[in-house]
């Protein structure tokens, strides 16, 4: 379905943007890309950078629309402008008759030019990663686009450039998934090269096969690793392919932390090769509505539950992603003290950084402790939950040595 507009040219920062779409109708049988506008981006290497536009159906200049970003694999660099979308699914995605229905987004499908990639060694944003963005803002100018709903998922050599993007412009996208994607591949990288607290601004679901030998699942760990350290709770979700068999934590408590707002989801795909890593995601259950349901307000992220949809009224904001909770939580030997929850009954949860569940205890009282001896000096995930208003807002605590 081609958009209101099928040519345009727009100006941003000396850079040209073409649409070049022409609105036909479409066989049954037609690729993906004939739904979509064609137009091309001159970057600032001077390389032309060919793309595709979804518009959706419903489109009205009195809705704002979200959008999403689809960054593809190595094997579709180049310039034919179709094979980013109809080789792999990740289009096909967000264009399927229920997720237009429900959310309509924009869709945004850029293709890498030759002897370009998305991000670099380094693991910040490329030259075409660059021009994705500028595309975004032209986009923003010409349609009702959504500025706290921009979106990106990216497999491979672009799940590297989602990286790539949520380092270098972290307070813009509302949420990513980065799947089989490295953020730097340079041997030297490390752990302790990422910027966590930075990478944090930006709520993510990342994918990975445990036998993925292109690009090794070390990458996306560390990158846990490094967010974990800098004190943001990741729900770790381990299955065997298309979400069978799930170790650690199980298919209901993962739907828990979903619909709860985790902000921070790695799920791992045991024995799992390279291309494992985006299919899980493409198929799973969960992944449409965890996406949907997060903004970017004022560089801060907000929750939405249920997502909001294209009819929906103005929705509820369930919570604010806050590192500290607007209680006053203290935590020392073992024992946890609250003051001032405002809302009441309120249920308090501890977890492990797994996502294993440790302490559930419902109170009544907006001030008390809660003890448990038993646990070992670590770090855990505290929630928070506000029965009658679905609030939940979790965060890292440190249990002091006994």
């Amino acid at each position: 379905m081609c958009g209101i507009h099928s040519v345009m040219k727009k100006m941003v920062t000396g850079t040209a943007v073409v649409l070049l779409g022409v609105c036909l109708p479409q066989p049954l049988t037609a690729a993906p890309s004939d739904s979509m506008q064609a137009a091309s981006v001159r970057l600032s290497d001077g390389a032309t950078m060919y793309f595709r536009l979804y518009v959706p159906r419903s489109y009205t200049s009195e809705k704002k629309y979200p959008i999403v970003v689809t960054l593809h694999g190595v094997g579709e660099i180049g310039t034919d402008n179709r094979i980013q979308v109809d080789r792999e699914e990740i289009t096909r995605l967000w264009m399927q008759d229920s997720v237009q229905k429900q959310y309509a987004p924009f869709i945004l499908s850029p293709q890498s030019p030759d002897n370009h990639g998305w991000a670099d060694g380094s693991g910040s944003a490329s030259t075409p990663d660059v021009g994705v963005v500028k595309i975004i803002d032209s986009l923003v100018k010409t349609y009702s686009i959504d500025t706290t709903r921009l979106y990106v998922a990216g497999l491979s050599m672009g799940g590297a450039g989602t990286w790539g993007l949520v380092k270098s412009y972290p307070n813009k996208f509302a949420a990513v998934i980065p799947c089989a994607g490295a953020m730097g591949w340079n041997p030297d990288f490390t752990v302790d090269m990422i910027d966590g607290e930075n990478t944090a601004k930006t709520p993510y679901w990342a994918f990975h096969g445990t036998a993925d030998d292109i690009v090794l699942p070390l990458y996306s760990r560390r990158i846990d690793t490094a967010v974990i350290r800098a004190g943001f709770p990741v729900v770790h979700y381990t299955s065997s392919a298309m979400m069978r068999n799930p170790t650690g934590i199980s298919d209901d408590s993962l739907w828990k932390a979903v619909s709860g707002g985790a902000p921070y989801l790695y799920s791992e795909i045991t024995g799992g090769d390279h291309k494992a890593g985006w299919m899980e995601a493409w198929y799973h259950p969960m992944i449409i509505q965890w996406l949907f349901s997060k903004s970017k307000v004022n560089r801060e992220t907000v929750f939405t539950w249920p997502p909001p949809g294209t009819d929906a009224t103005p929705a509820v904001v369930a919570y604010r992603m806050e590192r500290t909770p607007p209680a006053v939580f203290r935590v020392e030997m073992g024992t946890i003290a609250w003051k001032g929850v405002a809302e009441l009954p309120a249920t308090m949860e501890l977890y492990s950084v797994k996502g294993a569940l440790l302490m559930r205890k419902t109170v009544f009282s907006r001030e008390g402790r809660l003890s448990d001896y038993s646990l070992a000096s670590g770090t855990y995930i505290l929630s928070a939950s506000a029965q009658q208003w679905r609030q939940c807002i979790p965060f890292i605590v440190g249990i002091a040595g006994r």
